[in-house]
């Protein structure tokens, strides 16, 4: 075994542990990411109980429920937005980790193995499985991960419709009551 093949050894090893550092990263926020898709949903949850229990009440108790709703709905979509950004840093570090991965794969290919003893072929081998294994995982890692902030940026984006339309409706609807019973 050269220097140089030692070289490109250790090089391929440290591009690995860089992105598996990456990989690290990225699964640590994936759980903060999933803390904010919780505290959406349970936001969503108190909103549509708001919802249905303003239809069994009257005027003045409607538009409380209906404002509360539309308050949880307000939470939701910062959640959602918030964690939006999340899931595009966790696509970044995916995007890097597989461009390492690509790296390390193309170098272990690149070193020489003429002239290796049997089990240096079998290492290097080894090594390459690693590197395509973790490219491979990273494929199909990186589309889920920019598909989830995707949608979260849909779904900020519909609780912003429907946290608006339920307030302007509501209002539209007190404001009507007032006019036709003469109240200010």
């Amino acid at each position: 075994m050269t220097a140089s093949t030692t070289g490109k050894t250790n090089h391929v090893l440290q591009v690995l542990s860089l992105a598996r550092l990456q990989v690290t990263s990225a699964r640590a926020r994936l759980h903060g990411l999933h803390a904010g898709v919780a505290e959406a949903s349970r936001a969503l949850t108190r909103a549509q109980a708001q919802t249905r229990m303003s239809a069994r009440e009257g005027e003045p108790g409607r538009l409380a429920r209906s404002q509360a709703a539309a308050q949880e709905m307000g939470s939701a979509r910062r959640s959602c937005r918030s964690f939006a950004g999340v899931g595009i840093t966790i696509a970044g570090e995916l995007k890097k980790a597989a461009l390492m991965a690509q790296d390390a794969g193309e170098s272990v290919r690149g070193i020489d193995q003429e002239g290796s003893n049997v089990g240096r072929v079998f290492d290097l081998a080894a090594l390459r499985a690693r590197a395509d294994a973790l490219g491979d995982a990273l494929k199909l890692a990186l589309p889920m991960a920019t598909a989830a902030s995707e949608h979260l940026y849909g779904a900020a984006h519909a609780a912003r419709g429907v946290s608006r339309l339920d307030l302007d409706e509501r209002a539209r609807l007190t404001e009507v009551d007032r006019a036709g019973t003469g109240a200010s």
